[in-house]
């Protein structure tokens, strides 16, 4: 994720959601990896790579030379830690430095969202991705199209705001189709949208739980946090509650270079 970590959340909590996102997101990304066929790839990059946990995750599918970059020090100071043998640099997705036709793939998750001009990142994408090679954006949420049930505290409006007020995209996910339309390339869009089971809301709702309680700002933010947990720990109980965010993913493939044999033979 590409985005400056420190407007509410310490070091320790991004690395909390960071793995979060990671651990719920492994079987999109493997049928992403599998449709790319990237275990035969040499050269991946990780856009808004974060800590490194998604680097480390695809050098592990067949040895891959996997490279990454976030706008953040702190959070590649991380990667660097996590994964020594990923080549990480500082650095903006919008203008990066690397040379035209460089990598074989690249990749993001959950980062056009929180990018004022997302179009000029996978603009970027594309130019550092080899001819023949793809682009690939993974886990793009819609909050618009989140479903929460029970919903007695308005938990899905009060999550929209505050990604807007974080300066992000709530909506962003239903725009993805239309930013790869702009740049310009054969693409696929898909949407995810698995509901979770009982244990697995169980597992991830105690993790949703001490972030909340970590991240809130004060006693009545705490309060509200302590109430939506004892709201659904009810609802788990009672073997009622839904949770559902839909994901948006594309992968876009980037035309070989053609030879122009008409130009060729006036030539000669």
């Amino acid at each position: 994720m590409n985005m400056q970590p420190n407007k509410i959340l310490d070091e320790k909590l991004w690395e909390m959601h960071l793995t979060r996102q990671f651990n719920w997101t492994i079987h999109l990304r493997k049928m992403l990896y599998d449709k790319a066929d990237m275990k035969n790839m040499g050269k991946i990059l990780d856009v808004g790579c974060g800590i490194g946990l998604i680097s480390k995750e695809i050098h592990e599918l067949s040895k891959i030379e996997v490279h990454g970059i976030d706008i953040n020090e702190k959070l590649i100071e991380k990667a660097k830690e996590k994964f020594p043998d990923g080549k990480f640099i500082v650095g903006k997705a919008e203008e990066m430095p690397y040379d035209d036709n460089t990598f074989d793939c690249t990749f993001c998750q959950f980062l056009l969202m929180w990018i004022k001009h997302p179009f000029q990142v996978l603009l970027e994408m594309k130019r550092v991705t080899k001819p023949g090679g793809k682009i690939i954006c993974a886990a793009e949420p819609d909050y618009g199209g989140k479903i929460d049930y029970p919903d007695d505290y308005n938990a899905v409006p009060a999550t929209i705001r505050a990604i807007m007020n974080e300066g992000a995209d709530p909506f962003y996910g239903r725009k993805l189709k239309a930013t790869f339309a702009r740049v310009g390339m054969k693409f696929e869009i898909g949407v995810s949208a698995e509901l979770w089971d009982d244990e697995t809301m169980k597992r991830e709702f105690e993790h949703v739980w001490e972030f909340a309680q970590a991240s809130a700002k004060n006693d009545m933010m705490k309060s509200w946090a302590k109430a939506i947990e004892k709201r659904d720990r009810e609802a788990l109980e009672k073997g009622e509650r839904i949770t559902f965010l839909p994901l948006f993913w594309g992968i876009g493939n980037k035309e070989k270079e053609t030879k122009n044999f008409a130009s060729e033979e006036m030539g000669k």
